[in-house]
């Protein structure tokens, strides 16, 4: 009989089951558990978008308790579920379960080719299939074939493990250890952080034995962020090389933000800083890159404040570069005029708790 009439029932039918299928393999590319994405390049964009994270300002459908489009945030994945656990910001809400066909980003989605979803031919690791060391002999020492064993081809090579350089692996290793005793280490800072306010609060001095404590923890946190640096700039390398068409915003946007805002403030000052006939308000070029760097630091404040979190490190970044290009003398005036307010600020507006943390907590 053909295919059905359009709005019919049966055509109705038919749409929604392809929709369905469109959706089941974009979750699978997605979650990379196809073997082979180039035979579907008829069936699927060119670019695909990127699953939502942890952390993502979120517009959910929401049913029960309330109907209706609410904003939350991601809380956590389920790819079993092809759902997301979001935490509304609506009080009263509290945290749900939502579809991943009923949840849209606040921010405009990330794509990916569908070419980077290609599974890629990983090399033959010589650690995986051991094979015994040929005898030394003079005749195989310069042989450029059969001189070398397998094992000894890799350790000059460098090492491989599982397909992967095993420098890369100890690298990645190592990251995920700082990275767990980092995130110890702030849980007690933000329990003592707490504990200290409460003694302030009820004007009660502060032991020394606190003190210490505190200093040792201070200390130890910023040798972990050297070493998180170090490393995270070896991992950062290591993946430019095994995929260099694919971008890394997380470790790039730094760069980028901090360069983008000072050419903004730049711009806003020279124009700002011309009379009608051309002459300059200000001439000492001193206090003119002083007040370019303090807008870029404005501008970088308002961006942190539109739900991107990897910003608050520019903000840092920028208040030390400013910080270290004061005289002695005045770096005591930014300190408590600039920089305080500005990290009451940025702490604010940041997803850990504020300086009210320590009265909302239970005091045992």
């Amino acid at each position: 009989m053909g295919k059905p009439r359009r709005c019919s029932e049966a055509f109705f039918r038919e749409e929604r089951a392809a929709l369905s299928e469109r959706r089941a393999l974009l979750r699978e590319v997605q979650q990379r558990k196809l073997a082979d994405v180039n035979v579907l390049k008829d069936r699927l964009p060119d670019e695909i978008p990127m699953p939502l994270v942890v952390g993502t300002k979120v517009t959910a459908r929401l049913r029960r308790p309330h109907d209706g489009l609410f904003t939350g945030c991601v809380e956590a994945v389920d790819p079993l579920d092809s759902s997301y656990r979001v935490v509304f910001d609506r009080a009263g809400l509290g945290t749900h379960s939502v579809p991943d066909v009923e949840i849209m980003s606040c921010e405009p989605p990330e794509y990916l080719p569908l070419s980077a979803f290609a599974p890629r031919p990983r090399p033959a690791s010589a650690f995986l299939t051991p094979q015994k060391a040929l005898p030394s002999s003079p005749q195989l020492t310069n042989d450029p074939i059969l001189g070398a064993t397998p094992l000894s081809a890799a350790s000059a090579a460098g090492g491989m493990v599982g397909g992967y350089p095993t420098r890369f692996l100890v690298l990645v290793t190592r990251l995920s250890k700082i990275l767990g005793v980092k995130r110890d280490c702030v849980r007690q800072l933000r329990e003592m952080n707490s504990q200290a306010e409460r003694m302030h609060s009820y004007e009660q001095s502060i032991p020394l034995e606190f003190q210490r404590r505190y200093a040792l923890l201070v200390l130890e946190l910023e040798k972990l962020n050297v070493d998180l640096t170090e490393y995270l700039n070896g991992v950062k390398e290591y993946c430019s090389k095994v995929a260099p068409e694919q971008p890394l915003p997380g470790l790039e946007w730094d760069t980028a933000l901090v360069r983008r805002s000072y050419e903004d403030a730049r711009r806003i000052v020279d124009r700002m800083n011309t009379y009608s006939s051309g002459a300059k308000m200000v001439t000492s070029e001193r206090i003119r890159e002083l007040i370019t760097r303090l807008g870029a630091l404005m501008l970088q404040v308002k961006a942190y404040a539109e739900s991107r979190p990897m910003e608050a490190r520019a903000v840092h970044d920028t208040l030390e570069a400013i910080r270290e290009s004061l005289e002695p003398a005045n770096k005591e005036c930014f300190a408590d005029h600039v920089e305080l307010h500005l990290q009451h600020i940025v702490a604010g507006m940041g997803p850990a708790p504020g300086n009210l943390a320590a009265f909302r907590a239970s005091i045992e």
